[in-house]
């Protein structure tokens, strides 16, 4: 192979790989900056016991500010909140959905209370999650535990109507109407 050739063969690499990560980059949607997503952000790696957790009354009440303003005049289906991350789940506005204005700021606190009624050795870093659902005999906490810990057995879900002071199930509420995609 002559010199010339090889250096063609070169160019074409490089001129390749390059049209095609300038093809990908042109294609490739852009992600909304993190401030202009619709949750409530703390963190991908924040514990619940954390300061910044979500599960704090203080942060909570920031999330649901923030959700609530994102989401005026959208109905409310599902509202989702983990240590780091608080998200909604909407659908059309219709009667029975979600008013976040509505939730108390210390509510995942209380509800933390509720659970240790039926589980005192239950802490606030054993649970992974609280979802609230519009469910038809109104709104209803579904609270997933976490399911690895050393210290706690099954169940590892229980469900709790909004202001409950007990325990109904542990079966995830079903939702008024489903939710939209996307």
């Amino acid at each position: 192979m002559t010199p010339v050739a090889a250096l063609l063969h070169l160019l074409a690499v490089v001129v390749g790989v390059f049209g095609g990560f300038t093809i990908m980059a042109a294609i490739t949607p852009d992600s909304p900056p993190r401030e202009t997503t619709p949750e409530a952000y703390a963190g991908d790696d924040v514990l619940p016991e954390d300061p910044e957790s979500l599960f704090a009354p203080d942060r909570f009440a920031e999330a649901l500010e923030r959700l609530e303003e994102e989401y005026a005049g959208s109905g409310i289906v599902v509202l989702h909140v983990e240590p780091g991350v608080a998200t909604v789940a909407t659908a059309a506005p219709q009667e029975g959905l979600l008013d976040l204005g509505a939730v108390p700021p210390d509510e995942l606190q209380r509800l933390v209370g509720v659970l240790q009624r039926e589980r005192p050795q239950l802490e606030l870093d054993d649970i992974r999650f609280f979802e609230l659902v519009a469910a038809a005999d109104g709104p209803t906490w579904y609270v997933q535990l976490d399911s690895v810990s050393t210290v706690l057995s099954p169940p590892w879900a229980y469900e709790v109507r909004l202001g409950g002071k007990r325990v109904l199930g542990s079966e995830m509420p079903e939702p008024i109407v489903a939710p939209e995609e996307g």
